[in-house]
């Protein structure tokens, strides 16, 4: 146990500059008036156990890299200087990229290495269902009740994202938990072809047809810039033109369109029909079925990119390269402006689907104390801090401010050039207590944040899947949609209605109604225990 205390010197010198489960899944600010939930920081001021001079804990702390880490040494010394004086604790954070997040992380608790607090990711073995089902990770529902009630109270209902069988295993990151299905069009195009207006009118698959029809027998007159080779592409390499899971959007009008619960399904194998609470295969869906024949459709008109199933581009690269005038996607609020970014073009985005908060997003990201902790109290306390002061948060997001960011008059953040610290803002505590990125507006994470409540929790949140029983049956379906699934769902097949049966026929000599059935077996349990 290591223990110090705290040096008031250093304190002032930094201060002065620095800112119940269905069992277990396989699925792997600165200063100012205008810092974003202050009162977040006046109540993690008044926590328990934290004075200005005492006895001050050290937290072995992990995280995954991502952004600039050069100047993570200035960032820990500014969190340290709050994080000694409201809570008593010193954290040690150590980041790594994700190859090695995975392979050390992996070592260090099978090994009994000492790690206080741990990150939570979609990766694999350092994923939430892969590390609670090896007996790796403490209920902590004693802990954060004694330790972070301010966390508590503003993570809420959540929380319940990452129990098992009533235990808390983790905290989920508090930020944009649910996404929704978007598609987005170059606006330069559009304005050019006097046909904005009726693009932003768009509510269907026909009427975003007839945008497509437009633009694509308008190429020839249209400037060199502005010409794009397909309509659309795929979204990633997978060959997804629109036939995006967990979303059932294949009926024309897009205000049928919804999001669905996978119950942590990883394959999205698995939906939930919610009027019914019955399983359903996503790839014998009625709605799969209508989304692969509209992009058939599109592809035999050329509109669809030709080398969507083989190609590895992102929707955004394939826009931003002139391969494609259109993409569709998963994304959440604040999407407009995150695309333009990302391909370098206004756009008009419109939004197709709503999907609900589930169990797979709580559990994607969030933090953890491991049983080989050794300060889980102290940790606990960090996390406290971690949900609910903006400074912390703003340090670990953007870094030092006026070396690493700037806020403007909005109360947005852009990161300066030579930056030596970044990171993403969904991986630290509390998203809603970043600074929004420039662009987004001064509010967007208050609009976001609404936006979110008011999609909803889905009503199966907190269940998941033991599938150890079913493995042999995962590997067996997968296998079939690896080579199968990027022909279907970009256009790019003769005969589509052939190939779809035999798909269909394959999956099910796979083993997929065992996996059916194991799902609906484990999700009527898990209602029954609600009841």
């Amino acid at each position: 146990m290591k223990k110090r205390f705290v040096s008031l010197l250093t304190a002032g010198i930094l201060g002065i500059s620095l800112a119940a489960g269905c069992g277990n899944s396989e699925t792997v600010e600165g200063e100012g008036s205008s810092t974003p939930g202050q009162a977040g920081a006046d109540t993690a001021a008044d926590s328990g156990g934290s004075e200005s001079e005492g006895e001050v804990t050290e937290v072995e702390m992990y995280a995954l890299a991502l952004g600039e880490t050069g100047g993570l040494k200035e960032v820990e010394d500014a969190v340290n200087v709050i994080a000694e004086e409201k809570a008593n604790v010193h954290v040690n954070l150590t980041l790594m990229d994700a190859s090695s997040y995975m392979e050390q992380m992996g070592l260090m608790l099978a090994g009994n290495e000492r790690v206080d607090l741990m990150q939570i990711t979609p990766l694999g073995s350092v994923g939430f269902n892969a590390c609670q089902s090896q007996n790796q990770l403490q209920d902590i529902s004693e802990l954060i009740s004694k330790e972070a009630p301010q966390l508590t109270e503003t993570v809420g209902a959540y929380l319940k994202g990452m129990e098992v069988e009533g235990s808390l295993y983790g905290v989920p990151g508090f930020r944009l938990l649910n996404s929704n299905m978007y598609v987005y069009m170059r606006g330069d195009v559009l304005d050019e072809l006097g046909l904005r207006q009726e693009a932003e009118a768009v509510n269907s698959w026909s009427g975003l047809e007839a945008i497509f029809e437009k633009v694509y027998h308008a190429q020839d007159s249209l400037p060199e810039e502005l010409r794009t080779s397909y309509m659309i592409a795929n979204t990633g390499g997978t060959g997804d033109v629109i036939t995006t899971a967990p979303a059932l959007a294949g009926n024309d009008d897009w205000s049928q369109a919804s999001g669905y619960d996978t119950l942590g399904d990883s394959y999205y194998i698995v939906g939930v029909d919610e009027a019914a609470d019955t399983v359903f295969s996503w790839y014998e869906s009625e709605d799969f079925h209508k989304e692969i024949q509209i992009v058939k459709a599109w592809y035999d008109k050329g509109y669809v990119y030709k080398d969507a199933a083989i190609s590895e581009d992102t929707g955004d690269n394939n826009i931003k390269n002139g391969v494609a005038f259109a993409n569709v996607a998963f994304s959440e609020p604040g999407v407009e402006q995150a695309k333009e970014a990302a391909t370098g073009y206004d756009l008009v985005c419109l939004q197709i689907s709503t999907g609900p908060v589930t169990t797979g997003s709580a559990r994607s990201w969030g933090w953890s104390v491991p049983v080989t902790a050794e300060e889980p109290e102290a940790a606990a306390r960090f996390l406290n801090l971690m949900y609910t002061d903006p400074e912390i948060e703003n340090l670990l997001v953007w870094g030092i401010e006026g070396r690493d960011y700037e806020v403007n008059e909005a109360g947005e953040a852009a990161a300066l050039e030579g930056a030596s610290y970044s990171s993403g803002d969904f991986l630290w505590g509390n998203q809603f207590l970043a600074y929004p990125s420039k662009g987004q507006g001064g509010d967007f994470r208050e609009i976001s944040k609404a936006e979110m409540e008011a999609a909803g929790i889905s009503k199966y949140y907190g269940c998941s899947v033991n599938v150890d029983t079913i493995s042999g049956e995962l590997t067996a379906v997968n296998n079939v949609i690896s080579g199968a699934y990027a022909t279907l769902v970009s256009g790019n097949s003769s005969d589509l209605e052939g190939d779809y049966a035999k798909f269909v026929g394959d999956l099910q000599a796979a083993g997929l109604e065992k996996i059916l059935e194991t799902y609906q077996q484990a999700l009527d349990a898990w209602l029954a225990g609600q009841n």
